[in-house]
């Protein structure tokens, strides 16, 4: 897909314009700070621009669905925000939005043992230069890939801890 820039996307100038729930629509556009920005909109946000083009309310269908429906275009951009792998970042987001109410590096530790949490989190927190009190919906995209890179980063001479799950069992190794 898009973020490799193969199959019907590997020219950058396909753009898609989509329709959506328009609670999903309003996620997958949201600006930095908005109530409704998560884990969708940063992801949608590092390789397209979208953009909310107008809503068709759900009358206009038959059957009527009960909800309103969002149409977006996303534009790819012409240079991803970040070269790397979707995985990795796509890990990084989603445990960043876990705890969406909590200070960003809540979310951002569950990638790490507990024994390095804290100490790591607060080293990658200032090599990122990402002040760790934010709330995940305040980062910009620019602040998540930022983390993201650090992290990968931390692989590299930690490469133990990208199997890490903190939702395993307490008495399961890390591999």
């Amino acid at each position: 897909g898009l973020s490799c820039r193969r199959g019907a996307f590997r020219r950058i100038d396909t753009c898609m314009t989509l329709t959506f729930q328009k609670e999903v629509a309003d996620r997958i556009c949201a600006p930095v700070g908005g109530e409704q920005r998560c884990r969708l909109s940063v992801m949608s946000q590092v390789w397209t621009e979208p953009v909310m083009k107008f809503t068709i309310p759900g009358k206009a269908f038959v059957p009527k669905p009960q909800v309103d429906v969002g149409v977006v275009k996303l534009i790819p951009l012409k240079r991803p925000k970040t070269q790397l792998p979707f995985p990795l970042v796509e890990r990084v987001v989603r445990h960043i939005f876990s705890m969406r109410q909590k200070y960003c590096r809540r979310g951002f530790g569950t990638l790490l043992p507990p024994e390095d949490r804290e100490d790591v989190t607060q080293k990658l927190f200032q090599r990122a230069e990402v002040q760790d009190t934010l709330r995940s919906f305040e980062l910009t995209v620019e602040q998540c890939l930022r983390l993201a890179e650090v992290y990968s980063e931390h692989l590299v001479t930690r490469p133990e801890v990208a199997a890490y799950d903190y939702r395993a069992p307490k008495n399961a190794e890390v591999l």
